[in-house]
């Protein structure tokens, strides 16, 4: 009954906030039948890896005959992993709608929801299966053109391990389509659902509206605003002083999450050559976790009722300024600020005395963490065919911790350079190159981590090559150097704690060459050269550990017999080797070697696609048999 006075009080709520909208809008009013543009279709699909294998399927159809309307919906998946014995995990879900206008107003509803889970990857092997079937009726009123309310009445059969409730199920839904009010764009959109299928409950609630509006010629204002709340009880098994208490075999545990959303940005148009915007963000979330049956004469085999709290504040300033024809700038300031609370609920706390360990321990989680965030890039077009860019940005964190029993408490700073430059030779040649540097500092406030105070510096260029000769050949061709380093700040002082290196050369070649009008070859072959090793910033040196060469080649011939029929025949080959490292001699400690052909067929006609992705491996790795696998991707779409 409290929830049918909630729902009571937002259709009140509600009905009073648009009804001087109502009066605004002299369009006449109609019940919209259907809402959405998703087309009739029908798909599966396939997929096989190694040993496991996947099917999923889906249909949906549309249908208006006068003045009913009639939706289905359907998806079904399923999993299978071939083991010591078969892992299976099949899931259907099926949703029907119906309405039927009565008026020009008014429309009756009927809803059917059905949802099946078969998983037989439980403990002992025993099958866990769960299911939910729900019926509903109800109408579909329109106040005013484009918004339909839906409130539905009904029956929940829910089922889970071997319980089944029944219950009372009631729905409602808001839908206002992109409308104009005294020039405010507003979307409105609610769901609203609780079920009381006695002993348990449930409830999903989400609701959005957004409202958009320009005042002037240079400014407007856009507020999103969005509530999302899932309640779930799930039966679990009751152990042997709750069973002897209460006389239950399973008790109930509660999980409930709630979240609430504010976000309002304002834009200002300064002038031509620049713009503002301000923005600010609000993210509100409590997630709640209890049980309903406790033995209060042992607390240290009662589990406590705790709760999540977490609140973000976020403000954004922006401004984007052209400086002149060819030099665009955009500057970016952010603050954000982050609470988050582990509470033990106060219906727990007479345990506080008997069991302070855990409460203790949930307030130890407590965090509270602030970061601010500077960026800027400038854009240089040099010439028609050279542009520069250039950004960059720093972040400092703060992360600190309430409780005297977290020594988790640090601070991060980030620093991040970009520079990229983009040459058009001619109409054959292009030509682009970017470098990247970041670098990270991790400094933990307590002694007692203080060995893991790092800095961390990447230096990457990658330059980019595209070259096309001609209408037949085509080759884009990528070159990457890399360089991480991870240096401890106490590295001497502690030995638990090795300073290290990754570099890495990278080639990756993609060509494309059209022998004809239905015939064309493609290669693509990814060359990747790395080391990892021990370094010692202060001299710059590394002595190695691992080195590996990873190379894949894959060549393919294709024949397009129609614009809508396409085959694919190839060859793919993979080897890497990796070596070690003995002193400062390099030796070979594993060769891995897979081979094999590759195949793809694509169909498109008319409403009809069909797409087939296979390939055979033959594996080779050093001490190991030589294997072989097949994998296969198939796929099938209808659009009815």
């Amino acid at each position: 009954m409290r929830y049918i006075k909630r729902l009571l009080i937002i259709a009140s709520i509600f009905f009073c906030a648009i009804g001087n909208l109502k009066a605004q809008s002299g369009e006449k009013r109609i019940v919209r039948l259907s809402s959405g543009t998703i087309p009739n279709s029908f798909s599966i699909s396939t997929v096989k890896s190694y040993n496991t294998y996947h099917w999923n399927g889906s249909a949906n159809f549309k249908s208006v005959q006068g003045s009913l309307y009639f939706n289905l919906n359907e998806q079904f998946i399923s999993s299978l992993i071939r083991m010591d014995r078969k892992l299976i995990t099949d899931q259907n879900s099926l949703n029907i709608q119906s309405r039927y206008r009565l008026s020009d107003v008014m429309a009756v509803a009927a809803n059917i929801s059905s949802f099946t889970l078969s998983d037989n990857r439980s403990i002992s092997g025993s099958i866990s299966k769960a299911s939910s079937h729900g019926f509903y009726g109800g109408v579909a009123y329109t106040p005013f053109d484009r918004l339909v309310i839906e409130p539905l009445i009904g029956g929940r059969f829910d089922k889970q391990i071997d319980k089944t409730d029944k219950g009372l199920s009631y729905l409602l839904d808001i839908e206002l389509d992109t409308s104009t009010f005294s020039g405010y764009v507003t979307t409105l959109n609610g769901s609203f659902q609780y079920d009381n299928i006695s002993p348990r409950a449930l409830e999903t609630d989400r609701a959005f509206l957004s409202i958009y509006k320009i005042f002037s010629g240079q400014t407007a204002n856009n507020l999103n605003i969005g509530f999302y709340k899932n309640r779930r009880d799930f039966y679990i098994s009751a152990d042997s002083s709750i069973r002897e208490v209460y006389g239950v075999s399973y008790n109930i545990e509660r999980r409930s999450d709630n979240i609430l959303t504010i976000s309002d940005s304002l834009r200002y148009n300064i002038s031509q050559k620049m713009l503002w915007t301000v923005q600010g963000n609000i993210f509100n979330r409590k997630i709640n976790r209890s049980y309903r049956y406790k033995n209060i004469s042992i607390p240290e085999e009662s589990p406590l009722n705790t709760s999540i709290e977490e609140l973000r504040m976020e403000g954004i300033v922006r401004t984007v300024f052209k400086i002149s024809n060819r030099i665009s700038s955009m500057f970016t300031f952010s603050y954000l600020e982050r609470d988050e609370k582990h509470i033990v609920d106060e219906d727990d706390i007479y345990l506080e005395n008997r069991f302070s360990s855990k409460i203790r321990n949930e307030e130890r989680k407590n965090n509270h963490s602030r970061r601010s965030n500077f960026a800027g890039s400038v854009n240089f077009s040099v010439s028609n065919s050279d542009t520069i860019g250039i950004s960059g940005s720093a972040t400092i964190l703060n992360y600190d911790t309430p409780s005297q029993d977290n020594d988790d408490d640090r601070d991060e700073v980030w620093y991040l350079f970009n520079i990229s430059s983009y040459h058009n030779i001619n109409k054959h040649l292009k030509i682009n190159i970017l470098a990247n540097i970041a670098l990270t500092h991790l400094v933990y406030l307590f002694s007692s981590r203080s060995a893991d105070n790092n800095w961390n510096r990447i230096i990457q260029l990658s330059p980019t090559i595209y070259y096309a000769p001609s209408d037949r050949f085509s080759s884009i061709n990528t070159f990457g150097v890399l360089a991480n380093y991870t240096v401890y700040d106490f590295e001497q002082v502690s030995s638990l704690t090795k300073s290290y290196s990754f570099r890495q050369f990278a080639f990756i070649d993609s060509s494309t060459l059209h022998l004809s009008k239905r015939f064309s070859v493609g290669w693509f072959n990814h060359i990747r050269l790395y080391e990892r090793g021990e370094f010692r910033w202060d001299k710059f040196s590394e002595k190695p550990v691992n080195y590996f060469e990873d190379k894949l080649y894959h060549g393919t011939l294709r024949y397009r017999l129609t614009d809508g029929l396409h085959f694919t025949l190839g060859i793919r080959y993979f080897s890497q080797w990796r070596y070690g490292y003995q002193e400062k001699r390099k030796f070979l400690e594993n060769k891995l070697i897979s081979w094999g052909p590759t195949t793809t067929i694509q169909i498109y006609s008319g409403t009809t696609n069909l797409y087939l992705d296979g390939w055979y491996e033959i594996r080779n790795q050093t001490g190991q048999v030589i294997q072989s696998n097949a994998a296969i991707e198939l796929s099938i779409g209808v659009r009815l």
